[in-house]
């Protein structure tokens, strides 16, 4: 139940699982396969004490599966609960809409959308797991991984297999490269720059234009091309800035990571264009972070063909920095991943197994990579008719809103809430009950008739017999 954390799950084969990568989506998926009753250790190139001091969005759709695995209680100290989406114009400050998070439709939802600390949510997550009975190895750089061995290369010389191993680590992936075809890799350079700020909570309040910004609102300010977000994050104590800019001059050097830091007057922009309260942000702010991102066009296979590698987070879609469902789409694939494998009863089910975490999280996570970009496009439109009649647009739902969520009008929730709602709405846990209530029988009776138990004795032939090519 919410705020209980889980036992592990007795009466599934246990496996060992190796995960490489300790951030947000190794630590889930390692946290939900030892839930599972499996066996995990961790593998970390890093020494551990890194952190990325950025804020994250953990929309209705991954803290439902954190409450579900009692989390909830670590969630609500350092969460802050997002009531409300404010539009501005980013170069004049003016108002251009607003969306409620309507408490009857978050009640709907069983979850609330949450601004936190990556570090805050990644500290969870590895109490979590190391309570759990997670293994964890640091300073591990994994220089080769064998597909069909189902085996690590170390530096050191070592050399590390399990049953499965887990491609947790990211958008530069060395596990992907490991099967999959390398044309995968190519795509095309972003025209803009995703860059992360953090300003103290305390600076703020120092600012009466910016102290109202302390608040339970998510702020996004829409520019000439360019796009800014911000909220506060870890209890209020911060506030997070994200901003999409175009990439130029210094800017076009970034690499696709977050480990690069440097000062905002390091970086080629052009302050002018900003409204007040933006630009005296971007000079307040002593770091920042500038991410590069590589479009690529969706991968078909997660799974490698030995059925012995599996990826889950960026390294399986790697997303646009700074979206909204980045955090999301890896607590989905871990709570996927762990769910199916909890059921597994025989050895040779995990080709299966494997298939069917495919099969459930490829669609999802590229309907979702669509929409982020197609929603970004949307917010850093030029000048000119477009952005003109985007902001009117906005102005008019602004009118149209309304305290009460029984005033309003029916056309106007679905052109406003629908596809928002279907990814927030969306449940990986339940899914994955539904496809094992229509399939799992099948997936059961296929290890019987090849022969599978626990303990690889051939099963009584009374268990399963066939009579004119019908199972009973």
């Amino acid at each position: 139940m919410p705020g209980e954390l889980l036992k592990p799950r007795s009466g599934t084969l246990p496996l060992k699982f190796i995960i490489i990568g300790g951030s947000i989506a190794g630590l889930a998926a390692g946290y939900a396969l030892r839930m599972g009753g499996h066996y995990v250790e961790i593998l970390e190139q890093s020494d551990g004490t890194e952190r990325c001091f950025g804020g994250i969005r953990a929309p209705p759709n991954m803290t439902r599966i954190l409450n579900d695995w009692g989390l909830r209680p670590l969630l609500d100290k350092v969460g802050v609960k997002c009531t409300e989406y404010d539009f501005f114009d980013g170069e004049t400050g003016e108002p251009l809409g607003l969306v409620r998070m309507h408490e009857q439709m978050m009640a709907d939802l069983m979850a609330d959308f949450l601004f936190m600390q990556h570090g805050d949510l990644r500290r969870i997550l590895f109490d979590a797991a190391l309570r759990a009975g997670v293994e964890f190895k640091y300073s591990m750089k994994v220089t080769k991984v064998d597909p069909d061995a189902v085996a690590v290369h170390l530096e050191d010389g070592q050399v590390r297999s399990a049953d499965v191993i887990v491609g947790a680590d990211g958008h530069e992936s060395i596990v992907r490269k490991s099967f999959m075809n390398p044309d995968y890799e190519e795509g095309i350079q972003d025209k803009h720059l995703a860059l992360i700020m953090v300003i103290p909570g305390e600076v703020m309040e120092a600012h009466d234009d910016l102290k109202p910004l302390l608040t339970t609102q998510w702020t996004l300010w829409l520019g000439d091309n360019f796009f800014v977000h911000g909220s506060s994050i870890h209890s209020k104590q911060g506030y997070n800035i994200n901003a999409f800019v175009p990439r130029k001059g210094q800017l076009a050097n970034c690499q696709e990571t977050w480990r690069t830091r440097c000062r905002v007057d390091e970086l080629d922009i052009d302050m002018d264009q900003f409204e007040p309260r933006l630009r005296k942000m971007f000079l307040l702010a002593k770091e920042v972070i500038p991410t590069a991102h590589t479009i690529r066009q969706p991968f078909d296979n997660y799974v490698s063909d030995s059925s012995g590698i599996v990826l889950v987070g960026e390294a399986a879609h790697p997303m646009m920095p700074n979206s909204s469902h980045n955090a999301s789409m890896a607590i989905e694939d871990a709570a996927t991943l762990g769910r199916l494998f909890s059921r597994i009863r025989h050895h040779d089910q995990i080709p299966r197994i494997m298939a069917a975490y495919e099969e459930l999280r490829q669609p999802r996570c590229a309907a979702t990579i669509e929409y982020e970009w197609r929603k970004r496009v949307f917010f850093t439109l030029p000048r000119g008719e477009a952005q003109m009649a985007r902001n009117a647009g906005l102005r008019e739902a602004m009118k149209r809103e309304s305290d009460d969520w029984d005033e309003i009008d029916e056309d106007y929730l679905q052109w406003k809430y629908e596809r928002e709602l279907e990814l927030f709405a969306h449940n990986a846990l339940e899914i994955v009950d539904d496809w094992w209530t229509k399939w799992g029988a099948l997936v059961n009776r296929s290890s019987i008739l090849n022969g599978s138990t626990h303990s690889g004795h051939p099963p009584p032939v009374e268990i399963s017999v066939l009579q004119n090519g019908r199972i009973h």
